[in-house]
């Protein structure tokens, strides 16, 4: 295809000349040219991955034009890139040589200077020479942009482009090279990372500023690893690592903790960078390379999980819990759709009464025949962002339920329903919950929308937004686990809850300091006229004592375990419970 368009170039060039020009008696003949420039294209590109390629195609046109050397310089912007030679002959070059130059831009933002150099003794070009000249330089820039083009390609295959380190498929030919050449890979290991807090260093500087934290890490790793040692940017705030064991605790302690100095908004930012690591010391070398990696993966999984450990080290019992973990995940989708997902009712009963008034509806998994608990499965889910789905999917089944009793002819109760922060975060959440209560026709004042404390905390005037748009659609809104963090009274005078559920650490009633503060906790939702419900219930004394603070309701294994719903339903029949 190359050569058709420059024969036809060539074609039209000569097509052009005058048919009279004196310039034209000079050359052999129309034909004899079109030969030499077909000869000088075809060798360029015929003959790509040729290391002396451009000597070969320079000695089908030198002897025309008369050239002895030809050099081409690439500079991305005002830097010299690189300098080729393209043709050589041994002719020395002096003040006599002649000097044929032109400057070409590229579609990177590079820009050639192209010059060859013709004999000292050589006539001045003739009009076809220059014609001819002109498309050689044209030539050129085209198989030197497809040249770069193509290694470009195959650099970024290995490399990332913005910060010119290895990729994870770079990082992977790398060590499959170690491995070929013999490395003992039993003295390496394996580490992945990313930066703590990623996401605030880009609020407080910038992005463009926080591209720079990035440069400044990966300039800073390429300093401080030593000849086979090698690392990889994979993505984001990621990097993964392969580093000598012998020095490894060592090189973590310089890397986790490094400081950046940033200019932003005239101000210079010293920045100290923490990571989070995760790392597996490796003791085989039977092992595939991406397996390697992997284990670093999955113990920096634990290491973001972690309070107290930004490093963690692998271990198999880490593989286990994470082979879980992806098994749940891979699970979720079909279990939602086979109805794996089952709700449970736990009653709320009245303490003057003992009538049962409402319910909290908590989610059971059932698995290849066993139930999973909810303590295995929701931690996984949250962090993944999963919990949406269940969360919203138990919202349903209650809705469904409801509506059944609805039907039926019997008196619906209040039921809870937990949302998780991340299930708070998505857009229009309160429109979303009103249109599965609008699908069912469930009045929204038979739901109950319950929330934790760590909901709460991290963005409180979003929040408020939500608990008023929760109120103006007829919803409920309670506080779980209350007194179980540490902002507790705080939340209650800047949010307008209608319920209050105590966690069950207040019912240690062998400590007469958390008599004394459950005691103030109930007067004071009392006077800003929130209910007050007990959760984990299990002892009369428990409810003697409740009912002396006047705490109004409670809930736990005194009552009644959490019930399928068939048996909650049951139990509306029978509403009454009776002193044991």
């Amino acid at each position: 295809m190359f050569t058709q368009n420059y024969e036809c170039e060539v074609t039209q060039i000569m097509n052009n000349l005058p048919e009279n020009s004196a310039d034209f008696s000079e050359t052999e003949n129309t034909a004899e040219v079109l030969e030499i420039l077909m000869d000088f294209t075809e060798t360029l590109f015929y003959n790509f991955k040729t290391t002396d390629i451009f000597q070969k195609a320079f000695e089908q046109i030198a002897a025309y034009l008369q050239i002895c050397k030809a050099t081409v310089w690439r500079y991305t912007g005002t830097r010299i890139q690189s300098v080729i030679s393209l043709y050589e002959t041994g002719v020395p070059v002096d003040d006599k040589t002649q000097i044929e130059e032109k400057q070409m831009h590229a579609a990177t933002g590079d820009h050639f200077i192209y010059r060859l150099y013709r004999c000292g003794n050589a006539p001045a070009l003739t009009h076809t020479q220059r014609r001819v000249l002109e498309h050689v330089f044209k030539t050129l820039h085209t198989y030197l942009n497809r040249q770069i083009s193509f290694e470009t390609a195959q650099y970024a295959l290995t490399h990332d482009m913005v910060y010119r380190c290895l990729n994870t498929n770079g990082l992977n030919i790398e060590l499959e090279r170690y491995r070929n050449e013999g490395l003992d890979f039993r003295e390496y290991a394996t580490v992945f990372m990313n930066v703590c807090k990623f996401k605030t260093i880009n609020t407080k500087i910038g992005f463009e500023n926080g591209n720079k934290v990035l440069h400044h890490i990966v300039n800073y790793l390429k300093d401080l690893l030593d000849e086979e040692e090698c690392f990889a940017h994979v993505g984001g705030d990621n990097f993964s690592l392969f580093l000598k064991q012998d020095t490894l605790d060592k090189k973590l302690q310089a890397i986790d903790g490094m400081s950046c100095d940033i200019m932003h908004e005239g101000m210079n930012h010293r920045l100290r960078i923490n990571f989070n690591m995760g790392v597996f010391r490796i003791d085989t070398n039977e092992e595939d390379i991406p397996h390697y990696l992997e284990n670093a993966n999955i113990a920096l999984g634990f290491a973001k999980q972690s309070e107290t450990h930004n490093i963690v080290q692998f271990n198999q019992e880490k593989r286990t819990m994470y082979e879980f973990s992806k098994m749940l995940e891979n699970s979720l989708i079909p279990a939602l759709h086979n109805g794996d997902f089952q709700v449970y009712y736990q009653p709320k009963v009245e303490l003057d009464s003992f009538c049962v008034t409402g319910a909290e509806a908590l989610s059971r998994w059932f698995h290849n025949g066993s139930a999973i608990r909810p303590d295995s499965f929701i931690p996984i889910f949250e962090r993944n962002g999963m919990i949406i789905q269940i969360d919203f999917h138990i919202f349903t089944q209650v809705c469904r339920t409801i509506r059944n009793w609805m039907d039926n002819g019997i008196a619906p109760v209040t039921v809870s329903v937990n949302f998780s922060k991340i299930s708070l975060e998505t857009s229009g959440f309160v429109n979303h919950l009103l249109r599965i209560t609008e699908k069912y026709g469930v009045p929204s004042k038979y739901l109950e929308i319950e929330f934790t404390e760590t909901c709460c905390m991290e963005n409180e005037e979003k929040f408020n937004e939500i608990l008023a748009q929760l109120k103006q659609a007829g919803f409920m809104a309670s506080l779980d686990d209350f007194g179980k963090g540490y902002s507790s009274i705080n939340m209650l005078k800047n949010m307008n809850f209608d319920i209050l559920k105590l966690d069950r650490v207040f019912l240690t009633l062998d400590e007469e300091r958390g008599r004394i503060i459950l005691d103030s906790i109930v007067k004071m939702a009392q006077d800003l006229n929130i209910q007050i419900i007990s959760e984990g219930v299990e002892t009369l004394e428990q409810i003697t004592y409740l009912k002396k603070l006047k705490c109004e309701k409670a809930q736990g294994y005194f009552f009644d375990q959490p019930l399928t719903a068939e048996d909650f339903t049951e139990r509306l029949h029978n509403r009454y419970y009776t002193m044991q």
